[in-house]
């Protein structure tokens, strides 16, 4: 059977033309991800062009033309797993039953954002015998409900994602549609001149620059201190991380705040090889979340602003926002310590985040009629969704600057010892930052260090003074207090 894919301009849509008569099965995947029928045209169609669709479309092509197994057609999560779609209930919860290593049976509830109940359970399915292989006993999938579950399960990081990492191309599809066709070719045109950039590649962008600009413990690298830690290279995390494997439920409460670190970025510590369930290690966060973030060094300021890893600067939030994410009472530690990380440098965030909103609004008026000054009525959507990406950087923006505000006439850095670092290395901020840093070693580490300190007091001293404001120095490194202010 041919397949043939188009790119309905007009309509904003993908279309899989078939020259033969469908199987059921072919058509209850095509409608479990969201692709209806059109009688007339007798053809199926979908809306938006993302990333999951696209893949699915060739994938499915290439299975049907090569009579390849239906299994074997590219599936993916329809949306984003943002806290945005989380409270809009844009998700389905995966209820996976199995055996467990002891011979037991066992259940585990994971969540995977797509709204449509098959197309979550052809998901949830797939992920199961992966995850569990041999040993699934059911898969059951609920869609948009039980909210307080569903975040719980996000806290604790057991998302079902995408397994693919590449951006597909429309390479392949027809290009058809009538009014805005030169319009579009005229657009394409512009980009591949103009080099325009993708939504995945500016959130690569904004992703690099977050993880320039975070505060990490020193002995976090990745994939702890941005990145996904994978289940498939559990082997490789036990042998570079031997420590990991001598904790236990038992005896957390004598494990360092580095391995809670550590153990707290993986979805389920269990799935990995190690000796904790995650229940207790967010119990062991409840009680000792407070003293480990004073020991990794962590603002405790109600509102530090806190970034998260997976979406960058497009979702910044005070500490006390998150610590109370799921209206509980009891403060989430284990939930910031997951999935965000405090903001190194405040300055850097703000021109960060500027950056970024005047790409957006760059990339808008290619939609705008210059005459009007309004989006042309056929680049809506494109426009809007630029300027819903413009707002959450904006949001961000507010939270940055309202603590910069609150903080201008006293800033205030409590580094503490040697177990500190920002972002990737020293060097690469103000000397009257890296001065505050050393400030803060032990005796022996400033001793050591004490050539560079007397590089940095000279780099400030020649610093020109502004009007009304001196920049204050520390008059020697053993009277400097551990709590400095700086002008």
């Amino acid at each position: 059977m041919k397949v043939t894919l188009k790119h309905n301009i007009d309509k904003k849509g993908i279309e899989i033309h078939f020259d033969g008569a469908l199987s059921k099965q072919v058509k209850a995947l095509l409608r479990a991800f969201h692709f209806g029928y059109s009688r007339n045209q007798k053809m199926w169609y979908k809306g938006g062009i993302t990333n999951q669709t696209i893949r699915f479309a060739k994938s499915l092509k290439n299975v049907i033309e090569n009579e390849l197994p239906l299994s074997e057609v590219e599936i993916e999560p329809s949306l984003e797993d943002t806290v945005e779609n989380l409270e809009a209930k844009r998700y389905s919860i995966i209820t996976i039953k199995f055996i467990n290593d002891e011979g037991e049976k066992d259940d585990i509830d994971w969540l995977v954002f797509e709204t449509n109940g098959d197309g979550a359970q052809l998901l949830g399915q797939k992920f199961a015998d992966s995850m569990y292989e041999g040993k699934v006993i059911s898969v059951q999938a609920i869609p948009k409900n039980y909210i307080r579950k569903a975040r719980k399960i996000f806290g604790a990081n057991r998302i079902i994602d995408s397994a693919y990492q590449d951006t597909p191309t429309l390479d392949g599809f027809e290009v058809i549609g009538e009014t805005s066709k030169e319009v579009s070719v005229e657009l394409k045109s512009n980009e591949k001149e103009n080099h325009v950039k993708t939504k995945e590649e500016r959130k690569e962008d904004d992703l690099q620059l977050m993880r320039e600009n975070i505060i990490l413990p020193v002995g976090i690298e990745e994939p702890f201190a941005t990145k996904t830690v994978f289940i498939r290279d559990a082997e490789k995390i036990r042998a570079n991380n031997p420590e990991l494997q001598s904790i236990t439920n038992d005896n957390l409460s004598s494990a360092s705040a580095i391995n809670l670190f550590k153990l707290s970025q993986m979805s389920h510590p269990n799935d990995y090889g190690l000796e904790v369930k995650r229940g207790d290690l967010h119990d062991h966060w409840l009680d000792k979340g407070e003293d480990l973030f004073k020991q990794l060094k962590y603002p405790l300021d109600d509102n530090y602003p806190y970034i998260n890893i997976h979406s960058g600067y497009s979702s910044v939030k005070p500490l006390i926002q998150e610590l109370y994410w799921s209206s509980n009472k009891e403060k989430s530690w284990w939930a910031v310590i997951e999935h965000y990380r405090p903001i190194a440098d405040i300055e850097k965030a703000i021109k960060d985040i500027k950056s970024l909103i005047a790409e957006l609004e760059n990339l808008q008026t290619q939609f705008v009629n210059p005459k009007t000054k309004k989006p042309f009525g056929k680049y809506k959507e494109e426009y809007r969704e630029l300027e819903w990406e413009k707002e959450r950087y904006i949001e961000s923006l507010d939270v940055i600057k309202n603590y910069s505000e609150e903080n201008k006439n006293e800033k205030q850095i409590d580094m503490g010892t040697t177990d500190f670092k920002i972002g990737k290395n020293l060097e690469q901020f103000l000397p009257k930052q890296q001065l505050e840093y050393l400030m803060h070693l032990d005796k022996a580490g400033k001793q050591e260090l004490a050539p560079v300190v007397a590089r940095l007091e000279k780099e400030m001293a020649a610093i020109p003074k502004k009007p009304g404001k001196e920049i204050s120095s520390p008059k020697s490194l053993d009277t400097c207090p551990y709590s400095i202010r700086c002008a």
